[in-house]
């Protein structure tokens, strides 16, 4: 789904999966993955996907409980720090911090999560 901006906004929103985005290599600014990463089947790929749609010195931002799940996620894949994805010579993360929220499933059930949100430079 693309969803076009008028002319005043200048960016646009892609819901998509990386690897089938179709915009050419280093064509974003700003990227965001938030909550996909435990839900990937290969974490390590939708990074490098990430990487090369940014641009060089552009920013992303990651975020995720880590909530990790085998029906999406080789248990093999699994890490406790996002960080770890992120190579010292691609990128230099800028933040890193853990974000607490709670999930309304229904009015008697709640599940508190905390989510390690990342932002990144591209080198």
């Amino acid at each position: 789904m693309n969803i076009k901006p008028d002319e005043k906004t200048r960016f646009e929103i892609f819901i998509e999966m990386g690897e089938s985005v179709s915009r050419p290599k280093k064509y974003w600014d700003i990227l965001f993955c938030l909550n996909v990463i435990d839900r990937h089947p290969n974490p390590t790929n939708l990074i490098e996907c990430l990487r090369d749609l940014l641009k060089n010195e552009g920013i992303l931002f990651l975020a995720s409980p880590l909530d990790w799940d085998k029906n999406f996620t080789s248990s093999e894949l699994w890490v406790e720090d996002t960080k770890s994805y992120l190579s010292d010579t691609v990128w230099e993360v800028v933040e890193s911090k853990d974000l607490k929220y709670i999930f309304h499933y229904s009015t008697r059930k709640i599940i508190q999560y905390i989510s390690q949100v990342i932002c990144a430079k591209k080198r």
